[in-house]
């Protein structure tokens, strides 16, 4: 009865996950369940492999990626929604990073206080993400921005900035370094 039980909430799930995405009832959760084990799988891949080889798998899920990034393979990108996820050029995603798409809390929440939320994450070129920190939904980090280790990001930045914090806050503007300082 239990394992019945756990199989008619399971499918209930994949109904509800379908309809979010406006697909067809009768083969979204169908969709929906395949989309998610084909993910979960990539997933791993980019969790197993080496480094070098994680923003390969991630484009294989739906996550855009620009070239010549950087994303360490303990990094997690929303299973739900990948294709919401934008990283342009040479961006570099330390360890411990979770990028999240979407957020879905239990029912009597979504039903009654706080709604599915899906929003566009979007990091731009040269940015710096370092190790353990939150990307929300809806967020954009904008070019060249810097956010120090162990940061939740929870609204935009700016240009060439440093972020820190939970939330993250403003902690410096980067100048640019003079030409006696390079090399």
């Amino acid at each position: 009865m239990a394992i019945l039980k756990k199989f008619n909430s399971f499918c209930s799930d994949a109904a509800s996950a379908s309809k979010e995405r406006g697909w067809p009832p009768t083969v979204g959760p169908f969709l929906i369940i395949w989309k998610y084990l084909m993910g979960h799988i990539l997933m791993q891949c980019a969790h197993i492999f080496p480094a070098k080889m994680s923003p390969f798998f991630h484009r294989l899920r739906g996550v855009k990626i620009g070239e010549n990034c950087f994303i360490h393979n303990s990094v997690i990108i929303d299973e739900a929604f990948p294709e919401q996820i934008e990283i342009g050029n040479d961006v570099r995603i330390a360890a411990g990073t979770v990028i999240i798409g979407h957020m879905r809390p239990g029912k009597e929440l979504r039903e009654n206080y706080l709604p599915t939320r899906v929003a566009k994450v979007k990091i731009e070129d040269h940015s710096f993400i370092g190790i353990n920190c939150v990307i929300m939904p809806g967020v954009k980090i904008k070019e060249g921005s810097v956010i120090v280790s162990g940061s939740i990001v929870m609204s935009n930045t700016k240009k060439y900035t440093v972020f820190s914090g939970n939330p993250a806050k403003k902690l410096k503007e980067l100048t640019p370094l003079k030409t006696e300082d390079v090399g």
